[in-house]
């Protein structure tokens, strides 16, 4: 059995990939430098996100589950989702 914030942390790293900026653009390879579109996404989406909403399997959890998430975004691509006061998932898009 999982919490509805496990769930709701699951959906969370799989959605905003999907609607962030440039999501389906041309992403520089590991190897090559970011194109000035990518550079430019990431600017516009750096910094810290509030999560407000959380839904998990089609239920909204209570407004204090989504006040203790939120997502940073580095404008080198990285991400990292924090949840009760601890980093929980980190990436690089």
């Amino acid at each position: 059995m999982h919490s509805g914030l496990d769930g709701a942390r699951r959906s969370l790293v799989r959605f905003p990939a999907a609607r962030q900026p440039g999501a389906g653009r041309e992403v520089a390879g590991a190897d090559e430098p970011p194109t000035d579109a990518v550079r430019k996404d990431r600017k516009a989406i750096e910094g810290t996100w509030k999560v407000v909403v959380l839904v998990d399997d089609g239920k909204q959890s209570k407004p204090e589950e989504a006040s203790k998430v939120f997502v940073v975004n580095g404008d080198d691509g990285t991400w990292s989702l924090h949840a009760d006061g601890k980093v929980r998932v980190t990436g690089r898009k």
